[in-house]
């Protein structure tokens, strides 16, 4: 999965702005989403109780709802003490929608960050994933910078956010491994490996990664299968960000097979740490 972050110039990020800006953000969103064609062709529905879209007075309906929830892809009011007192749930849920594409394609608006996108793969095709994600970034940032408006940027930190770990890249970067070798004998090894490598390593089930496979009904073997990110960096492009997370996950699957092939533990783990 990845998740890409972006925020407007000039206006106030969600959780700073007025009713009135927040909505201001949202008409200018929507207008760049729905001119989107093609592949990137979707529909824009404001969260059920809003009333900042005229075409819907009280929201989104149930069904629309309840098929979101379904595919995970319904944002939440924030309910902890840290995002309410950041301002993150004011006037919720006005001003806030979700444009839907797919369930594999989705874009947030006024969730935590001005601009969310979401773009998520059954499979392995993280390149598939990370293009449509892409395209579809192209998309509003043409639409917006036609009519005056561009993304909040810095030649030092990137791409800005109301989140100082989102800053530069903007982008998260995720998958599901099954790694049963390692993880039976070697764990603490291998959460060590993925800290040398950049990456964010947790057992499945305790990160957003879950919802892939909720979705798809898949069944994986929650102690030995890991929910694995590279989160955003600065210095680096968003494309240099998916192919290093591609390379290490690369990595950690031929460091797999090695052990499942009666390999030397202590000899494969220093050759893949080298």
């Amino acid at each position: 999965y990845l998740r890409m972050h972006r925020n407007l110039e000039g206006l106030p990020f969600t959780n700073a702005g007025t009713w009135e800006q927040r909505r201001e953000t949202e008409a200018l969103l929507e207008k760049a989403l729905l001119s989107c064609e093609g592949e990137l062709k979707g529909e824009y529905l404001p969260l059920e109780g809003s009333q900042s879209v005229e075409r819907f007075p009280e929201g989104m309906g149930n069904d629309d709802a309840a098929c979101l929830a379904r595919e995970k892809l319904l944002p939440e009011e924030p309910d902890s003490d840290v995002l309410v007192a950041g301002g993150f749930a004011r006037h919720w849920p006005d001003g806030r929608g979700v444009f839907r594409i797919s369930e594999e394609l989705a874009c947030w608006i006024n969730e935590h960050h001005h601009v969310q996108l979401i773009s998520a793969r059954f499979d392995k095709d993280l390149h598939l994933a990370f293009s449509r994600l892409s395209r579809l970034e192209r998309a509003i940032r043409e639409h917006i910078e036609r009519v005056g408006h561009r993304f909040a940027f810095d030649k030092h930190w990137g791409f800005l956010s109301p989140s100082l770990p989102m800053l530069g890249t903007g982008l998260v970067v995720g998958c599901v491994l099954q790694l049963p070798t390692l993880s039976d004998s070697h764990s603490a090894a291998l959460a060590a490996l993925c800290a040398s490598l950049g990456l964010k390593a947790s057992r499945h089930g305790t990160s957003d990664m879950a919802r892939c496979n909720s979705c798809s009904g898949r069944r994986l073997s929650m102690g030995k299968t890991w929910d694995l990110s590279r989160p955003s960096s600065l210095g680096i492009t968003e494309v240099e960000q998916v192919n290093h997370f591609i390379a290490a996950c690369r990595l950690l699957c031929d460091l797999e097979v090695e052990l499942r092939r009666g390999a030397d533990a202590e000899e494969a783990l220093a050759k893949a740490r080298s």
